[in-house]
């Protein structure tokens, strides 16, 4: 850690565009987050499944698949 912090520029645009670049890596680190977090926790796991009507079936129901 300390040696990354005598490898930082001295001039205020180049902490300009480290900072961009940091900003840009964690908003794309979010997204991926907020993707993955969906998918997981999404409304598609929450779907039950649907029954058919028991018309003329004899009483026996099949679900949908």
């Amino acid at each position: 850690m300390i040696s990354e912090l005598t490898n930082l520029p001295d001039d205020a645009l180049s902490f300009k565009r480290i900072i961009s670049s940091q900003q840009q890596q964690i908003d794309h680190l979010q997204e991926m987050v907020r993707l993955l977090q969906n998918e997981i926790f999404g409304r598609k796991s929450e779907v039950l499944p649907t029954v058919k009507p028991c018309r003329g079936s004899g009483g026996r129901c099949k679900k949908n698949e």
